[in-house]
């Protein structure tokens, strides 16, 4: 039975062999869900990946259950609240990567990469949830 983290791999490689870049549409997605984003995080594409790099990571390094991972969102999350960020944009971009993935995986997005996704998307978002103190 595969794990969490091989079952995300795995979404992940079938995403890159039918698009060359998940950056827009993620973020297409989220300013579908949350518009008033659209304003506070500009047109800054390069900044765009960044966020959405390292929020894949964050979701990997959720998988693997690393020790370090409360560290890291801690100090995301109070350098997000700077830019008026809040608990809730975060779920809502946590939303906006599955949706995506499901759209661009079609038929193969199984039962299976959805549980593993929402899994891990809800213990990240509760360490979130925590460090924003809402």
């Amino acid at each position: 039975m595969a794990t969490d983290l091989e079952l995300i791999e795995e979404t992940l490689e079938l995403a890159a062999e039918r698009v060359d870049d998940l950056v827009p549409l993620v973020y297409e997605r989220f300013f579908a869900l949350r518009p008033d984003v659209r304003q506070l995080l500009g047109n800054d594409a390069l900044g765009r990946g960044r966020m959405f790099n390292e929020t894949l990571k964050m979701i990997l390094e959720c998988a693997q259950e690393v020790a370090y991972l409360e560290g890291i969102v801690e100090r995301e999350v109070q350098d997000h609240q700077g830019y008026g960020a809040t608990s809730s944009m975060y779920a809502s971009y946590f939303e906006a990567i599955v949706q995506t993935l499901q759209t661009t995986l079609g038929a193969t997005w199984l039962p299976r990469h959805e549980a593993a996704w929402r899994c891990q998307l809800e213990h990240l978002n509760s360490v979130v949830i925590r460090h924003a103190g809402a």
